[in-house]
């Protein structure tokens, strides 16, 4: 095999390493977006519903005004 040949398949596995690397890259990134969007809407709706009872709302009332467990409320709330 002359020189030339191993140079091309060396740079093809090489290229080819490198895209799967940059590939699982992309889908890390993608995972921290989707990950960072569900954190702060998390955050959001606690916000809400803080607000919601510290207005005077109890937690009956806003379970039935947000759909969200009053368990889930009360563990906010504490």
């Amino acid at each position: 095999m002359g020189i030339n040949f191993r140079r091309t398949i060396n740079h093809k596995i090489l290229s080819d390493k490198m895209s799967a690397i940059y590939e699982y890259g992309e889908l890390k990134k993608q995972d921290g977006i989707e990950q960072g969007l569900k954190e702060g809407i998390e955050k959001g709706i606690e916000k809400i519903i803080k607000n919601l009872y510290e207005s005077g709302m109890n937690i009956k009332e806003i379970s039935s005004k947000t759909k969200i467990d009053k368990k889930q409320i009360e563990k906010i709330l504490n």
